[in-house]
């Protein structure tokens, strides 16, 4: 009775050294996506609507030991127009993060600031089934730092022109420059106006995974025993 006592606590400890897998999600309303006028305009963004292929529905990233695996979903599917480019990104400060970029079936993924270093010039990203969702796995991280993710889609009106007029859509809504506080754009230009900051914050979810596992586990041996 011992021993078997034994090797259950010693399982339940394992599980919980396992719980190492953070997963965080945030879902985001489809319809919201913005209009950037270009820099120079009176008003920097307006509420497009829907706009077919970078209409984000979610974003999220999971955590293991030493890899950060990122996700970005779309309402429609992926699309591999020239026009239209998949951005990812986890950051540990405004100027330190790591990037990938998706467009015309091929991809980077790049360290930048404090994060410096990684730089992946043929990423083994992956495209779901349904064609929807987006992945990439960072490999070799620092995962003991504290991670925020944001995402985005974009189309461009006039291909090659990156700092002009473009539809944007965010993941989670708090990151992008038209929300209220939201932390700038990503075409160079920080500037806030013309937003309405509707479609409210998508809050992070951290799910511990196998925690529930053991949890489980011993409510079973405590009324076995």
């Amino acid at each position: 009775m011992i021993v078997r006592k034994s090797w259950s606590i010693l399982f339940i400890v394992i599980l919980l050294a396992l719980s190492t897998v953070l997963v965080s999600a945030d879902s985001d309303p489809s319809g919201d996506v913005y209009y950037f006028n270009g820099p120079d305009a009176d008003v920097l963004w307006e509420l497009y609507g829907d706009r077919e292929y970078i209409d984000v529905t979610d974003a999220s990233f999971t955590t293991t030991a030493s890899d950060i695996t990122v996700s970005l979903t779309v309402k429609d599917s992926i699309s591999n127009d020239q026009k239209i480019k998949y951005y990812i990104r986890v950051y540990t400060n405004p100027t330190s993060f790591y990037d990938f970029n998706y467009n015309e079936e091929s991809g980077i993924a790049t360290g930048n600031g404090d994060l410096a270093g990684y730089v992946d010039t043929n990423p083994d990203y992956t495209i779901s089934d349904d064609g929807k969702t987006l992945s990439y796995t960072f490999t070799d991280l620092d995962t003991s730092l504290s991670y925020t993710m944001k995402a985005y889609a974009v189309e461009f009106v006039t291909y090659g022109a990156t700092y002009d007029d473009a539809w944007y859509d965010y993941a989670p809504e708090s990151e992008a420059p038209y929300y209220s506080g939201g932390s700038g754009n990503d075409n160079g230009n920080d500037n806030n106006g013309g937003g309405n900051g509707q479609g409210g914050t998508p809050g992070f979810e951290m799910v511990t995974v196998f925690v529930a596992l053991a949890a489980i586990f011993l409510f079973t041996l405590k009324r076995k025993y």
